[in-house]
């Protein structure tokens, strides 16, 4: 091991912490969170 960082660039479309970092429109913001395996509370009841 080298302690070397390897760093990659991520395509904002892929990117799931950009719901956390900045606004996104509706679609987008949809897709990302069903990315992370989130679903609105209403799919709960």
């Amino acid at each position: 091991d080298t302690g070397e960082i390897e760093m990659v660039k991520v395509h904002t479309d892929d990117n799931l912490a950009d719901p956390f970092t900045k606004a996104l429109a509706g679609l987008k913001l949809t897709r990302h969170a069903r990315s992370m395996g989130l679903r609105p509370a209403s799919s709960f009841m």
